[in-house]
């Protein structure tokens, strides 16, 4: 019921008809049904709250027609019933890695950083083991690097990018004799997977059935493949007894991207603390900064994120142009001191009233008193607001700061441009001779590496404003890389800006 009541609910909100409120919601929900396809969360009352978000079932069908009606009382009542039993997605993977460790079989788990506490909550008994980071593997960076073993244990299906995506090199260049999948009814692997123009393919062999370790032989580059063992799950839990055959959810949300050509690109995301992320073009040259390297020339210098761009590495953010944040990079600025200020005052005296008045005028976000909290602290490296235009004027709105416009312009527009500029916008607006710049860049970094040293310390971001001899007018922020995440489509005018990953879930595919 949930499953089906869920897939129904996003097809007939992204019509277009329904308007951008409607397809913001559709959103929201495609990307609950994918982290909960490919991801063994619980079975708790947060998977009821997030079906939930539409409110009023009148209202909703009111708003959106009797069809999204019936899917959201359905939708309703799978989250609930769900909630009677352990999600069957646990139970088998539990099942799977304690059979492993009572043959002594090495074995690895393929997930996303941000999906492994949920697999790290499947052994909270004493009487088991816990799973450690070393039984993860997250990037092709960690692949590779990884030494032979029994079993790769990966939850979904096969897909190239997006939700529940892992590298192609586990067909290609495997390093583990089994591969065990617990995939949904209904879902396929992405198809030609891990094909390979070039090589020919890897010849399939059967080890002895007392074979207790990787075998020896090697068949080419790669490690002989016992063929994948595909554990489907039903859909007893996701959808009623009676339906029809699933359908494959990642194709049908798919269409909607390929349907659009052109708007957006493909991305790979840096994530740069715990609330939020950078995202980048696949394979474009970033500036870093290496903390552990040798040399002063491979301390600073253009990277490839996910290659040569690793976990623990910084990516450095110039902020060039008609910018002026002050002489302290972590000031907040003049404006937005203002309406923090006032922000903090309205939390304390009625944060459940100002939430009221936000969502009545139109800022309906996911967990919004906990992102109310978060844009009226004081900033980092980065003013913490609202990631949307409209959804800051809002806000401002909402505390009711009285300010006349300064020049023509609005008070909360040039506020707004603060946000923007600290967020590295202006590299958007004003690197044109981008490649120049860089360069010379790149040149005064270097001779400040002794600066840089003792900032990136002990931190996981920092920054300072450009001294005048550098010829460049700005400041340059550094973000320590915490994790990185494939499979993202995103409008190009989001690319290489700071933004909420709560925000950045919307273009994964």
């Amino acid at each position: 019921m949930l499953r089906r009541g869920l897939r129904t609910m996003i097809v007939r909100l992204r019509e277009e008809e329904s308007g951008h409120e409607a397809n913001e919601i559709a959103q929201r929900m495609r990307d609950y049904l994918s982290e909960w396809l490919t991801v063994p969360v619980t079975y708790d009352g947060h998977i009821l709250e997030a079906v939930k978000v539409l409110g009023d079932p009148a209202l909703v069908e009111r708003r959106w027609g009797a069809d999204v009606r019936m899917a959201y009382d359905l939708a309703c009542r799978g989250a609930q019933a769900v909630q009677l039993e352990e999600n069957p997605v646990r139970v088998e993977l539990r099942r799977v890695i304690r059979d492993l460790r009572s043959r002594n079989r090495t074995f690895k788990i393929y997930s996303h950083h941000r999906a492994r506490p949920y697999f790290t909550s499947l052994f909270l008994d004493p009487a088991d083991l816990p799973l450690l980071d070393s039984d993860f593997l997250g990037s092709v960076r960690e692949y590779r690097e990884a030494g032979t073993f029994d079993t790769l244990v990966k939850m979904g299906p096969l897909r190239a990018w997006g939700w529940g995506s892992a590298p192609d090199a586990i067909v290609t260049a495997p390093r583990f004799q089994n591969l065990v999948q617990l995939v949904w009814s209904g879902m396929a692997d992405d198809p030609g997977f891990g094909y390979d123009p070039v090589s020919s393919p890897v010849e399939v062999q059967e080890p002895s059935s007392n074979s207790r370790s990787v075998p020896s032989g090697v068949l080419g580059h790669c490690i002989a493949l016992r063929p994948a063992v595909v554990r489907r799950l039903g859909n007893s839990d996701f959808d009623a007894p009676d339906a029809a055959l699933d359908e494959d959810e990642f194709k049908l949300f798919q269409q909607g991207v390929e349907n659009r050509p052109g708007e957006k690109r493909r991305a790979t995301l840096a994530v740069v603390g715990p609330q939020y992320g950078i995202l980048y073009t696949p394979n474009s040259q970033i500036l870093s900064f290496d903390p552990m390297a040798a040399t002063t020339d491979s301390k600073i210098q253009l990277r490839v994120l996910g290659e040569t761009l690793v976990e623990g590495m910084f990516v450095v953010m110039p902020v060039i142009g008609d910018v002026n944040l002050g002489a302290d990079p972590t000031n907040e600025g003049k404006l937005s001191r203002i309406w923090k200020q006032r922000l903090r005052e309205e939390l304390q005296i009625n944060r459940e009233a100002l939430c009221r008045i936000l969502r009545n005028k139109g800022l309906n976000l996911q967990h919004l008193p906990g992102r109310v909290e978060n844009w009226a602290e004081p900033a980092t490296t980065v003013i913490h607001a609202p990631q949307q235009r409209k959804h800051f004027q809002i806000l401002i709105d909402a505390i009711a700061i009285e300010a006349h416009p300064v020049g023509g312009v609005d008070w909360w527009q040039l506020a707004w441009n603060e946000i923007r500029h600290s967020r590295g916008e202006a590299i958007q607006d004003g690197m044109h001779e981008h490649e120049i710049v860089e360069e010379q860049l790149i040149e005064f970094l270097r001779t400040m590496l002794p600066r840089i040293n003792g900032e990136a310390t002990g931190k996981t971001s920092f920054g300072f404003p450009l001294p005048t001899e550098s010829g460049l007018r700005g400041n340059v922020l550094f973000f320590k890389v915490v994790s990185i995440d494939d499979g993202f489509v995103v409008p190009g005018t989001e690319l290489k800006m700071i933004h909420e990953l709560n925000t950045i879930e919307q273009w994964r595919i």
